[in-house]
């Protein structure tokens, strides 16, 4: 079963993206006209427009970037493959990053039987794939990506190896991994 589909952001997240994106574009704003233009300053105009910013960000931008997207990921996502170990069949997939160091590897998850498997795309710096034995793990927690979106699971094996992994469908592989 493919889990390609987009994930609904909360309104609580899209309201906390926007403020920090208004808030983010304000401050260059502000700057910029200082340095440049400090006979227009305006900070009213300057609110008015990051507000503007902000909502556009919070509430337009992922309509855009989901078809965008998915134009130009289709045939990246069907060119990562992973190698399946013999007898196994792949139950779920996904596309997903892995965490590898301060690298966000872009790619896709697999999850058989036996293995969770990361298959990384061509465009990373760090690729490859990762698998990892379901009967070695031993911790599987929910975790939010840069303290803000809840779209993150950690993954602690026996052995101390710690996975953190970004992937929309956050709550459909935390339930399959933990069930």
């Amino acid at each position: 079963m493919k889990t390609n589909e987009m994930v609904k952001t909360p309104l609580k997240q899209k309201i906390i993206l926007g403020a920090l994106q208004a808030i983010f574009y304000g401050a260059i704003l502000t700057i910029f006209y200082k340095v440049f233009y400090p006979e227009d300053f305006n900070l009213t105009t300057i609110a008015l427009q990051s507000l503007i910013f902000g909502a556009l960000m919070a509430f337009a931008s992922p309509y855009a970037s989901k078809k965008l997207l998915t134009k130009l990921s289709g045939p990246l996502s069907k060119s990562i493959k992973a190698t399946i170990p013999p007898g196994e069949t792949v139950l779920h997939e996904e596309g997903a990053n892995l965490f590898r160091g301060i690298e966000g590897v872009g790619g896709k998850v697999f999850l058989t039987a036996k293995h969770l498997i990361f298959a990384s795309h061509k465009f990373n710096v760090q690729r490859g794939q990762t698998n990892i034995p379901l009967n070695t793990i031993t911790k599987v927690e929910k975790v939010s990506t840069g303290k803000i979106v809840d779209n993150g699971i950690k993954i602690t094996t026996n052995n101390g190896s710690t996975y953190e992994f970004v992937i929309n469908n956050r709550n459909h592989w935390y339930n399959l991994l933990t069930a």
